[in-house]
């Protein structure tokens, strides 16, 4: 189902084309159970993009965000590389396993021009620290 260009986000009056656009990596538990959905209330967020090494999960996160958009597609990724190259994200909401954050936190703010990413990141070893600040000196980001 697509969404009439001449459409509003739900409650907030404004054309689709200022929707907040998010996507999630981690389609686990808490992935998709807490951290997508209290973003998805927000007026104006729209989630668009899902990823998770897991397909089960992958897929039925997509599905439940999707629905609890009015059928709006989702799409789901295997690569967080690839959710991050799309070039149309706001922000990522990073809820995947620790061992995770900090790799897709730096991956994501050390784009130019990619989305800023959310994310405790994890219990990481000192040289992660390290990298993710000089990202974050570097980029301005995180």
């Amino acid at each position: 189902m697509s969404t009439p260009a001449t459409a509003t986000a739900v409650g907030t009056g404004r054309a689709p084309a200022a929707l907040t656009a998010l996507a999630l990596t981690g389609c686990g538990a808490r992935g998709r159970n807490e951290v997508m959905p209290s973003f998805m209330e927000l007026p104006g967020v729209r989630m668009v993009a899902v990823c998770d090494v897991n397909r089960k999960r992958r897929e039925h996160c997509a599905r439940k965000a999707s629905e609890a958009q009015g059928g709006v597609k989702v799409d789901p990724y295997l690569d967080h590389t690839e959710l991050l190259a799309r070039g149309d994200l706001h922000g990522v909401l990073i809820a995947s396993p620790e061992h995770w954050h900090a790799a897709q936190a730096e991956d994501g703010d050390g784009q130019p021009g990619g989305p800023g990413v959310e994310g405790d990141h994890g219990r990481r070893p000192p040289g992660r620290s390290w990298a993710q600040r000089k990202t974050a000196t570097t980029t301005g980001r995180m």
